[in-house]
This record gives structure tokens, C-alpha cells and sequence, in this order.
């Protein structure tokens, strides 16, 4: 089924960027816990800065810099 064949792909290419990702975010999680964030503060800001940058730009970059 070429629906179902997609799906998996999708799902093996989710796994492959939680895989590049979740070594990245523990260290910057920890990296915040040694300089005193506390880790729900670290999170919120994180969430908040996904939520209003504008990742569709060509470069990437923070519009607000």
C-alpha cells in the first residue's frame, strides 16, 4: 500500500530528527540547570521562541534581531 509505505517513511524520517535532536536539547536542558534556569523555564522559553520565530524564512534567522 503506497498510503501505509508514506506513513512509515514519515515515521522513520520523525524517528531520525528525534534522534538528531534529543542529545542537543538534554545538553542544552542541562547547560540551563548549571547557570540556574530551572528546567519548566527553560521549556516555556523554548516553546515560545518555536511559536514566534519565523522558521519559513530563507535563512533561518530571528526577524526580531
Amino acid at each position: 500500500m503506497p498510503g501505509a509505505e508514506r506513513h512509515e517513511q514519515g515515521e522513520d524520517r520523525m524517528a531520525a530528527v528525534e534522534e538528531y535532536f534529543r542529545p542537543r536539547l538534554v545538553a542544552l536542558m542541562a547547560e540551563a540547570r548549571r547557570d540556574g534556569i530551572d528546567a519548566d523555564v527553560a521549556v516555556a522559553v523554548l516553546l515560545n521562541l518555536l511559536d514566534t520565530l519565523d522558521f519559513a524564512s530563507s535563512r533561518g534567522e530571528d526577524p526580531q534581531s
